[in-house]
C-alpha cells in the first residue's frame, strides 16, 4: 500500500513523510500502544467586555468528572469517562470508549482565576472566566 502512495505522489519528500507517519500509526494500532487519552471535542470561545466564555460538548460526563486547571493563561480541561455496559450483551459495534478526554488551550488574555465558574448542563460544559482588571476595557477621564 505504501509503495503505491509513493508512485502517485509527485513530491518524494511528501511521500516519504506520509509513509513514515502512516507507518507509525499502523504500528501503534497493531501493538495496542494507543493511549486511552482522547482529545476533547470542538470548543467555542467567546468574549464580552468583562469575561471569556468557553463551551464544549461533554456528553455522558457529569460535573464531578470534570477537572479544570489554570496555569497563567494555559487552561486545561480534563474529564474521565467510564461507559457502563450491560455485560450480558455481546457487542456488535463499539465506538464509545472509556478513557480520559483532555484539551489544553492558551487564553488570549489573563483572567481572574479565583472567579472562574463552570457548569455542566445537558451535556455542555460552560466555563466563564472574568478578565483580569489589567485587560478589561475602561474609560479614562481626562482632566
Amino acid at each position: 500500500m505504501f509503495a503505491r502512495i509513493a508512485e502517485i505522489t509527485p513530491n518524494n519528500a511528501w511521500s516519504d513523510l506520509l509513509q513514515r507517519h502512516l507507518g507509525q500509526v499502523v504500528d501503534e494500532i497493531g501493538s495496542g500502544a494507543c493511549s486511552p487519552r482522547q482529545t476533547m471535542g470542538p470548543i467555542d470561545l467567546a468574549e464580552s467586555d468583562t469575561a471569556f466564555i468557553l463551551t464544549t460538548d461533554v456528553p455522558g460526563i457529569s460535573a464531578e468528572q470534570v477537572d479544570l486547571s489554570l496555569d497563567l493563561r494555559r487552561l486545561t480541561i480534563r474529564a474521565e469517562r467510564e461507559i457502563k455496559r450491560d455485560e450480558s450483551l455481546r457487542p456488535v459495534l463499539q465506538e464509545r470508549r472509556n478513557g480520559i478526554l483532555e484539551r489544553t488551550l492558551i487564553l488570549p488574555k489573563a483572567v481572574v482565576s479565583d472567579e472562574i465558574t463552570a457548569t455542566v448542563a445537558d451535556g455542555v460544559l460552560t466555563i466563564t472566566m472574568p478578565k483580569s482588571a489589567e485587560v478589561t476595557p475602561r474609560k479614562i477621564k481626562v482632566n
